[in-house]
């Protein structure tokens, strides 16, 4: 019942003991088989049996076969799940859902990618992330635009490196920041802004790493010392925010209550006090200022070096 409409594959493997026999030479079995299937309401096709006896000399054929199989239920699958979400396109409104769309392009450029179509899925990620940077930001919402690009600009660098278009990655992460960089929301946060630019390009310098490792040549100009120094250039002024900003904020005197669902947020990068709020103001600015004070405190107990 749980896997009622996902649309779920089932297949199910008999391992064998005994020497397989040919097939139609045992009624018996074929039977057996096709009451197996109806009561499983599964296909013929979805029913595979593993010889494993002690003198099988071609098991590596049957897993071979196993692995085909597995993977076309699993192409068909995950192709069936992306025109799914894309026939949601037809109901919904641009200027009214706004978010469904990037979510919708990065689901299609996930299935993409579970079924190896790299460049299916680079394009829909680009997309998705072209209409996230269209939302209107504000200081209520910017933290989860910067959190969501930040996952979907790693998608699309990734993809970039490992398509061998080293050149893309770099003129795309240039633009990710140069988009983001004075967007830091509350001032009185700023240090997040900074931890999260740390974290941008201390990711993108993995990346690059990770690419020259698979064969890349880095040059005098590029290459991932440059961003892991970027990182730690923008690790030492978050370090200088905070000792501004939160110096006078005892931690043993603020409460922590606002973070306490922090570890259970629906969507990355909500304030745990405000969850799915959409509106540009606070809906209860006590609690606005409660949650940006344990924050503050939170920041407190960061070891920067």
């Amino acid at each position: 019942n749980n896997l009622q409409g996902r649309n779920t594959r089932v297949a199910v493997v008999l391992i064998q003991r005994n020497a397989p026999i040919p097939p139609g030479e045992d009624t018996q079995v074929s039977e057996r088989v096709a009451a197996l299937c109806s009561a499983c309401d599964l296909s013929a096709k979805s029913l595979f049996v593993l010889p494993f006896t002690d003198h099988m000399a071609n098991l590596n054929g049957y897993t071979t076969r196993l692995e085909n199989a597995f993977h076309e239920l699993a192409q068909n699958y995950y192709q069936g799940e992306a025109k799914r979400v894309k026939s949601h396109k037809e109901f919904l409104n641009k200027s009214l859902h706004q978010q469904f769309f990037v979510r919708h392009q990065f689901k299609i450029a996930f299935f993409s990618e579970m079924r190896q179509d790299s460049h299916s899925a680079l394009k829909h990620y680009k997309q998705a992330y072209s209409l996230l940077t269209e939302i209107k930001q504000n200081e209520m919402n910017i933290l989860e635009i910067k959190i969501v690009a930040g996952f979907i600009n790693y998608k699309i660098c990734h993809l970039s490196f490992r398509l061998s278009a080293p050149l893309d990655a770099i003129s795309h992460f240039r633009k990710h920041i140069d988009f983001f960089k004075e967007r830091a929301g509350n001032p009185e946060l700023a240090f997040e802004h900074l931890a999260w630019l740390s974290k941008q390009f201390s990711v993108f310098g993995d990346l690059f790493d990770e690419a020259i490792k698979n064969g890349l040549t880095a040059i005098q100009t590029q290459h991932p010392g440059f961003y892991y120094q970027q990182s730690a250039n923008h690790s030492v002024i978050r370090r200088q925010l905070s000792e501004g900003l939160c110096h006078h904020i005892p931690p043993d005197t603020v409460s922590f209550n606002p973070l306490e669902q922090a570890g259970n947020l629906e969507y990355f990068g909500q304030r745990p006090w405000r969850q799915q709020h959409q509106g540009d103001k606070p809906p209860d600015q006590a609690k606005e200022n409660s949650g940006i004070l344990a924050l503050q405190a939170q920041e407190t107990m960061v070891d920067h070096c």
